[in-house]
């Protein structure tokens, strides 16, 4: 069986968790504009504030998720990402 208890493999999910959580929020809040323009739009402070604390809660998710199973080592990949 494959041990997925690395720390690499919390750094990539620490690295594409909040990519996730930053997609998912594109697609519920601006899905009528296209992700070019969405990422341009980024200037704005409330629209930036937001993003990054749901790309926060994203990475919280990965996180919780290793530190249930026990895998401690992929706790500190998700932290060190």
């Amino acid at each position: 069986m494959i041990s997925y208890n690395k720390l690499w493999i919390g750094v990539i999910a620490g690295i594409i968790a909040p990519f996730v959580g930053l997609l998912i929020y594109w697609q519920i809040n601006f899905g009528i504009m296209s992700f070019k323009s969405f990422l341009g739009n980024l200037s704005n402070p409330d629209t930036l504030a937001a993003i990054i604390s749901l790309c926060l809660i994203a990475n919280l998710a990965a996180f919780y998720f290793f530190l249930n199973k026990e895998m401690l080592r992929a706790v500190q990949g998700v932290i060190a990402a």
